[in-house]
């Protein structure tokens, strides 16, 4: 089992981000599957500040997504068998410039 842990900055504001694409950027070893994945927005973000983590439709369509973070918020999901987790699947947008995403990823 390997951990990858890191931060990751959402620069532009209502811009979508490939999680897989941040994170390799200074993590070359990082596989694109993994078993367990959480994503926590920096608690000393804007208050007022939404990270929003969806998958594809988020690239166009700005209210699909699957959760809604504020400041200090967590979001947390594994998969049941080894590493089904699509990395390269997940994206990010911000409603504000320069958030910091705090990032924890296992790999079995």
């Amino acid at each position: 089992m390997a951990q990858f842990l890191d931060t990751v900055t959402l620069t532009n504001a209502n811009q979508v981000y490939n999680l897989w694409s941040l994170l390799s950027a200074s993590m070359p070893t990082l596989p694109t599957c993994a078993q367990a994945l959480m994503l926590q927005v920096d608690r000393n973000a804007n208050a007022s500040a939404h990270i929003f983590i969806g998958d594809g439709k988020l690239r166009t369509i700005a209210t699909s997504y699957g959760a809604d973070l504020s400041a200090g918020w967590t979001y947390s999901i594994d998969s049941q068998q080894s590493n089904m987790l699509s990395l390269n699947e997940l994206y990010l947008r911000s409603d504000t410039s320069s958030i910091l995403v705090h990032v924890t990823v296992i790999v079995r």
